[in-house]
This record gives structure tokens, sequence and C-alpha cells, in this order.
């Protein structure tokens, strides 16, 4: 039996886009990630393996923060430079979001998370994945350019 060529290719691009789409969208995460990690006045990540249930909640608020908008980026996007570019913006927002909170609305924030204040990281992640949110639903009502 053979197998024609458009098919083939066909079902190799089901195959790959995804995993491009998926790879762009995590690194995306990894870079976010990675900005708002260097952009505390703390190790996060050591107070994490501490123990710190404060920092742990701080941490996750922000990867789902991140991941929400990010993740309803291939249907509203049609090429990878709209990816990418649309990416960065989420990038943008999430971390002014995050930096206006923690230095300007709530400033003691910064200090309650390694205090292990659990009030001031659950207040602080609320307000996070409440922008990803409104992100993800802003870009879900987005049609693609």
């Amino acid at each position: 039996m053979r197998t024609c060529p458009q098919y083939t290719m066909k079902g190799l691009r089901m195959l790959l886009d995804p995993l491009l789409h998926f790879g762009i969208g995590f690194f995306a995460w990894l870079v976010g990630m990675g900005v708002y990690l260097l952009a505390q006045p703390y190790p996060e990540i050591r107070s994490v393996r501490e123990g710190n249930g404060g920092a742990a909640i701080s941490f996750a608020g922000m990867a789902l923060g991140l991941a929400l908008p990010l993740s309803v980026l291939p249907p509203v996007t049609e090429s990878l430079m709209q990816i990418a570019s649309v990416a960065i913006l989420v990038l943008i927002i999430q971390l002014w979001v995050w930096v206006f909170v923690a230095y300007v609305l709530f400033p003691g924030l910064r200090k309650g998370v390694p205090a292990q204040r659990t009030s001031a990281s659950i207040a602080l992640a609320g307000v996070v994945v409440s922008t990803g949110l409104l992100s993800a639903r802003a870009l879900a009502t987005t049609e693609a350019a």
C-alpha cells in the first residue's frame, strides 16, 4: 500500500505543530519565571526547598499567573512570530503587575513571604493568578490578525 506524500506531511505537521507551540510557550514561561526569580529580594527557590509555605504559595501563584495566558496563545495566533510577540506582551504584563503589587500597592508583602506570613503570599498569588486569568480571557476573545 502506497502512502501519498501530502498525507505524510500533513500527519507530520499535526504532530510537530503542537510540540512547537508547547516549546515556545514553555520557553516563554521559563523566561518569565527566571525574570521573576531574579527580581525577588530573597532566594525564593531555596526558601521553598527549606519548607517556607509562603514562598511556595508565591511561587505557585506566579507560575500559574504566567501559564494561564500563555496557554491560549496558539488559537489566537497564526505565526510563530505572533506567538513570540504575544508571549512577550504577556510576560511584560504579568511581571509589571507583580512589581506594582509587591513594590507599590503593598510594599510590605515582599517582607512577609520570607517571614513565612502566608497571608502575604496568598494575597500576592491571588492578584497574579487573577491577572493571568484576565489576560487569558482577553487573548481568547482576540482573533488572529
